[in-house]
């Protein structure tokens, strides 16, 4: 049995950036330089001359918005997990402002900065999901919920083509 070009994919992402590693800064960056080509990506293949043919299927739309759903879902924690480094860069001992006007305010400015962005990351996190204990109530991801559970409905008939 031969493989989808979707698992082919799914294999050529996991041999290039293991789950469980090794990870680096490297690694970090190229996933997220990674994740913004996919998008790049996908806003192409889907644009009206290629949806045509690419969107063809109903149930194409849902598998593409059933898969960036649960990547939002991921932001959530990625989001969390940013916040946590930030709060951490704000207690270290190196970190500066590299706009800062002068030498004394670079250090005291990038503690400001980091901890200004733990908060904006953990108020960003708050509109990509809002939680009700296991229950997504609020934010993108909740909003993504009800749209698939549309898209998940919709299906073509080959024979009336």
């Amino acid at each position: 049995m031969g493989m989808t070009d979707e698992q082919d994919f799914t294999r050529v992402i996991g041999r290039a950036l293991p789950y469980d590693g090794p990870h680096s800064r490297a690694s970090v960056m190229a996933a997220a330089e990674g994740v913004s080509y996919l998008v790049r990506y996908l806003n192409n293949a889907t644009q009206p001359v290629t949806a045509e043919h690419t969107l063809a299927w109903a149930n194409t739309i849902d598998a593409v918005l059933s898969r960036v759903k649960a990547a939002v879902y991921g932001l959530d924690q990625l989001f969390e997990q940013l916040s946590a480094a930030a709060a951490a860069q704000a207690e270290t001992p190196g970190l500066y402002d590299a706009s800062a006007a002068s030498a004394a305010e670079r250090h005291s400015e990038g503690a400001r900065l980091a901890r200004e962005l733990a908060e904006q990351l953990s108020e960003l996190r708050q509109r990509v999901v809002v939680w009700d204990g296991f229950r997504p109530v609020a934010g993108l991801a909740h909003e993504l919920d009800q749209v698939h559970s549309v898209s998940a409905r919709l299906g073509n008939d080959p024979d009336d083509e």
